[in-house]
């Protein structure tokens, strides 16, 4: 939807995040997205373990 584009463009994606429509998963699921720069991100014993659960 329009507010949902409108909102990632203002709010979400200068943070790394994508909201994604939930109209588009038939209004089961709200998703977001986390993008981040592998190359700065610096490894801690709990960010490897977050990357290595959130693994489908």
């Amino acid at each position: 939807s329009g507010y949902i584009q409108e909102q990632n463009e203002k709010i979400y994606a200068p943070r790394g995040l994508l909201l994604t429509d939930p109209i588009e998963r038939g209004m089961r699921v709200l998703e977001i997205s986390v993008f981040e720069d592998r190359g700065s991100v610096r490894t801690s014993p709990s960010s490897s373990m977050s990357s290595c659960s959130s693994t489908r």
